[in-house]
């Protein structure tokens, strides 16, 4: 987290100073700042400007034609698992689980892509016109589920988000 925050400093700064000042405090932790720190173990950094965000006066737009617009968004997908629901319960006694999803667009050609789930990261190939997925004997406890679309070539084009869900198969005792 520490690793993102300062890397995302070091893209932002630069636009708003020239100057960067760089220092790492009694805990060991660094800081950036377009001023100086009140300790002296501050280190002036300068910054050169990167091409193309120099001249803050121009404009560039890129026009669509509604051809370019309508194969953009073809291409643009949300995907969801819509049952079982986050955090469901699934009493079966043979473990299996009947996994829903929806995307959005819907598929208008679904033989054109995969879907996929993935139970606790494993993949399974499922029925892209049904848009369901049977996984079979899922051990007890918790799984997590996540849904894939890809394209022909194998490339992700959405991903769900992850959900838990909890299996129960009952012990028989004998």
């Amino acid at each position: 987290m520490k690793l993102k925050i300062l890397l995302l400093g070091l893209f932002v700064l630069p636009v708003f100073a020239e100057s960067i000042y760089v220092w790492t405090d009694a805990k060991g932790v660094m800081h950036f700042s377009d001023k100086p720190s009140d300790s002296q173990n501050s280190v002036k950094t300068t910054i050169e400007m990167p091409t193309g965000i120099e001249n803050t006066n121009s404009v560039q737009t890129t026009a669509t034609t509604p051809a370019q617009q309508s194969s953009q968004d073809q291409n643009t997908y949300n995907i969801n698992i819509i049952s079982p629901s986050a955090g469901a319960t699934i009493r079966n006694g043979m473990g299996d689980v009947e996994v829903s999803i929806e995307t959005s667009p819907a598929l208008d050609n679904p033989t054109q892509y995969q879907l996929n789930v993935l139970l606790d990261g494993n993949s399974q190939t499922c029925d892209t016109t049904s848009m369901s997925c049977s996984l079979t004997n899922v051990y007890r406890g918790a799984h997590n589920l996540q849904a894939q679309l890809l394209d022909q070539s194998g490339k992700i084009l959405a991903s769900s988000q992850g959900i838990t869900v909890f299996v129960f198969r009952p012990i028989s005792k004998s």
